[in-house]
């Protein structure tokens, strides 16, 4: 809200009177702007006759403390670190992140008030919280039931969570449209505005990202070994950040129970984009150009290769014969990491085969794997 906006560059300058229960300001050379500025903003959130009269009465008593509200709001904000601030602009609702704080504001401000009567606490304090916001954010305004209801929605958070950063002009444009005057878009509509237009910025290999992200934890941190943390990581925390994607989330939920991801990392029976393909044509039956994608999303997240958990594969993946493979794994050397980390002439001395030591040469350069302890010609 533009006008509660511009009271962020005058904030030292005010101080709240608990005594009067009202703000003061400061004499200091900034004085007479910050007066100004905090006269714009009493003038910008007076209600009109038309809206006093088709306000309900519950709507009617939280606004009729406006000033007091506001001045409540201007000192939370002023004893706010920079930290703090940043904050509440990531997460501009009141439901679940600023439940403490807004005990604080009763038992500070309001339960302490000789001054004001007859509302209730959680209602007060709630709009303080959204005066707050509206003073952080100068898209913000707590008065626009259209907004509020909007930054009230679970999708809507999740996606203001997931890429308000990043995309911070395509909601400014959205909340642009809510606060016009000649347009009348509901919430839900609103959503699906800003939804459309978030994907077609950020496209749809986003969820490839954001995929792979949740399997790199998934194996860096061991998830699985904790079955409640499992569930919670696949079934709240993914589809979550991927809210954007929800088709996507449920078709790698299917693959995962038709074991594809174990193929790819255990490199089996898939061993390419292409098997990956295939498997998803055989076992879902999708569009092409879709198959194409969820092929893509799968490979990259488990490619052994890709990842650079191919260290940690068997040595079946090289194809030796069983002689050679047997001398290997009687020399403590089970897996290809293992192979990688001798000098080729260590090998050699091992297994005492030429062909052998070419089929090792050529899975690492067939992987895009530099060997980087050759020694011999």
């Amino acid at each position: 809200m533009k006008a509660l906006y511009e009271l962020i560059q005058y904030l030292d300058e005010y101080i709240y009177d608990f005594e009067k229960e009202e703000l003061i300001i400061k004499y200091s050379d900034n004085a007479e702007k910050a007066d100004k500025a905090y006269k714009a903003a009493i003038e910008a959130i007076q209600m009109t006759p038309n809206e006093i009269e088709s306000m309900s009465v519950r709507n009617y008593s939280r606004r009729k403390n406006d000033k007091w509200l506001l001045d409540i709001a201007i000192d939370c904000v002023r004893r706010m670190t920079e930290k703090d601030k940043e904050y509440v602009r990531k997460h501009m609702w009141t439901t679940e992140y600023h439940f403490g704080y807004a005990m604080g504001i009763r038992n500070k401000y309001i339960h302490a008030s000789k001054k004001h009567h007859f509302f209730h606490a959680d209602n007060i304090s709630s709009t303080v919280m959204e005066i707050i916001f509206s003073i952080l954010n100068e898209k913000y305004d707590y008065r626009n039931v259209q907004l509020t209801s909007l930054y009230r929605n679970r999708y809507f958070q999740n996606i203001y969570k997931q890429y308000y950063e990043s995309e911070a002009n395509i909601f400014d444009e959205v909340m642009d449209q809510i606060l016009d005057e000649n347009t009348s878009i509901s919430s839900n509509e609103a959503i699906e505005i800003l939804k459309t237009k978030i994907v077609d910025h950020v496209g749809k290999k986003d969820f490839i990202r954001i995929y792979k992200d949740f399997v790199k934890r998934y194996k860096d941190e061991e998830i699985n070994q904790d079955k409640d943390k499992n569930y919670r990581f696949w079934d709240n925390e993914f589809p979550e950040s991927a809210v954007l994607f929800p088709l996507e989330v449920n078709q790698i939920k299917c693959l995962h129970k038709l074991g594809l991801f174990r193929e790819i990392e255990r490199a089996w029976t898939i061993k390419s984009q292409k098997d990956c393909k295939d498997f998803i044509d055989e076992k879902l039956g999708l569009k092409e150009e879709y198959a194409s994608f969820m092929a893509q999303c799968a490979w990259e997240a488990y490619d052994p290769i890709s990842t650079g958990r191919w260290k940690e594969l068997g040595l079946y993946l090289l194809d030796l014969d069983y002689l050679a493979s047997g001398k290997l794994k009687k020399a403590n050397i089970e897996t290809i990491g293992a192979v990688y980390e001798k000098e080729i002439n260590e090998i050699m001395d091992i297994i005492q085969d030429d062909k052998s030591i070419e089929v090792i040469k050529e899975w690492f350069k067939k992987s895009g794997i530099e060997w980087p302890k050759i020694n011999m010609q």
